[in-house]
């Protein structure tokens, strides 16, 4: 009878030490992507400075200028990835219009397979460079499409404050 009742607390502390430190560890390694190896394309966008740069090799070999989140909160802060690369077609007076002509989606916690958030282009040109959007990363049109054309589908990108 004594030997039942201490094997529950035993069982409960190693339980208790499995949610502690392995769970949170798998879900960690799940959620967020390793940093690129430095010769690896990647990008890089600086929310403070409403700026994407693509590096390859250590050079930028691309460079735009982007609106980011009307708020601080509304586009996410950390390591990604493009899971999701989609050319579009805007049609006028349709919500896809606001997307422009490129859909980069990033695998966002919240984002439905790279849905929800993204990097693309824009039907107000006048939004890039100012905080405007409601989370996206918006580019210049022509700016999106030279950049879908240089990346491909995994490439890290690191959002910045």
């Amino acid at each position: 009878m004594l030997s039942e009742k201490l094997h529950f607390p035993y069982l409960l502390f190693i339980l208790s030490i499995a949610i502690i430190f392995i769970i949170p560890y798998c879900t960690w390694e799940e959620k967020i992507p390793p940093l690129p190896q430095i010769n690896q394309p990647h990008i890089i966008i600086s929310k403070s400075q409403n700026q994407l740069y693509l590096f390859h090799n250590r050079q930028t070999i691309f460079h735009a200028p982007v609106a980011t989140g009307k708020t601080p909160e509304l586009t996410p802060e950390g390591i990604f990835t493009i899971v999701l690369k989609m050319e579009l077609d805007p049609v006028p007076g349709q919500k896809n219009e606001q997307l422009g002509t490129r859909w980069l989606g990033l695998n966002v916690p919240e984002s439905e397979c790279g849905q929800k958030y993204g990097i693309h282009g824009t039907n107000e040109p006048e939004s890039i460079g100012h905080y405007a959007s409601q989370g996206c990363i918006r580019l210049y049109n022509e700016d999106v499409e030279k950049l879908f054309a240089r990346v491909e589908t995994g490439i890290t990108v690191i959002i910045l404050p």
